[in-house]
C-alpha cells in the first residue's frame, strides 16, 4: 500500500515528467542546493524533498521518463529508503553506485538531452555531470 505522502510525491514526479517531455528533454537532474550553494537550504528551496520526500542534507535525483534515481552518501542510505516510494525511486548510495554507473543501467534514446537548472549548480559540478552524461551518449543542457 502506498502512503498518502508517497502518493503526493508520485503525483509531483508525474507532473515533472510531463514538463520534461514538453520541454523536449529526456531527463532532469535535481539537486538539494539552492542558488547560493550554502549548507542551509530554505524550506521553499528544498526541491529534492518536495519531489521525492527525501530530507537528507546531501543528495540529488535524476528523473527520466521511466526511471528515477536518488543519490546520497552512506549517512543517508536508510533514510533514502524510508522516505521514498521503492516502486518509483532507485536509491543509490555514493560512492558504491555512482551517477555514471547508474546511467549505464538505463536505456536512453539516441541523442538524448538531460537538463539541469544552471542557476543551482557550480560550473565545476556542471562539468562533472556533463562528463557522465556524455559517457552515456546523451547531452546536458541548462
Amino acid at each position: 500500500m502506498v502512503s498518502q505522502q508517497h502518493e503526493t510525491h508520485n503525483k509531483r514526479l508525474k507532473l515533472l515528467r510531463a514538463a520534461i517531455a514538453d520541454a523536449g528533454l529526456h531527463g532532469w537532474i535535481i539537486g538539494r542546493e539552492d542558488m547560493y550553494q550554502g549548507e542551509e537550504v530554505p524550506a521553499g528551496d528544498e526541491r529534492l524533498a518536495y519531489l521525492s520526500g527525501f530530507t537528507g542534507s546531501a543528495g540529488f535525483a535524476v528523473v527520466l521518463a521511466d526511471r528515477a534515481g536518488l543519490f546520497s552518501d552512506g549517512r543517508y542510505s536508510l533514510q533514502m529508503a524510508a522516505q521514498t516510494d521503492p516502486a518509483i525511486w532507485q536509491c543509490c548510495t555514493l560512492p558504491d553506485t555512482t551517477f555514471e554507473d547508474w546511467l549505464k543501467t538505463v536505456t536512453l534514446p539516441e541523442a538524448a538531452v538531460i537538463g539541469v537548472d544552471g542557476r543551482l549548480i557550480t560550473v565545476s559540478l556542471f562539468r562533472r555531470i556533463e562528463r557522465s552524461v556524455l559517457a552515456a551518449g546523451a547531452n546536458l543542457v541548462c
